[in-house]
């Protein structure tokens, strides 16, 4: 924006970490240092971390890396649910960008 560099779309990303039944949506440091993911008789829907990047305006996945091990019913739940999170963070940075924007506050306090 500052840059004078056009910018078609705003990439937003979200984690996800589930251990036994919890969801834990961008999760602590000590969230994310607590997660064993070494224990190889795990079950599959026992414990692991998903990050997804996404482009909004195209509805396009850009990133995603996972560890651990999920159902794959289940790894459909948990991107549905970070593409959610994911929109939901991108109305949050737009309100934020406008708000700077209409300002002319590009440089100043987080207001």
């Amino acid at each position: 924006m500052d840059a004078g560099v056009p910018i078609y779309d705003l990439p937003v990303g979200a984690t996800l970490l589930f251990e036994n039944q919890q969801i834990f949506l961008d999760p602590t440091r000590h969230e994310l240092e607590t997660l064993d993911l070494t224990d190889s008789v795990k079950s599959a829907q026992s414990g692991g971390i998903i990050t997804l990047g996404y482009l909004p305006t195209r509805e396009q996945v850009c990133l995603f890396t996972m560890e651990g091990k999920m159902h794959p019913d289940f790894l459909s739940q948990c991107t549905e649910t970070l593409t959610n999170m994911s929109n939901k963070i991108l109305a949050v940075l737009r309100h934020h960008l406008v708000k700077k924007t209409s300002t002319g506050n590009s440089h100043g306090s987080d207001n």
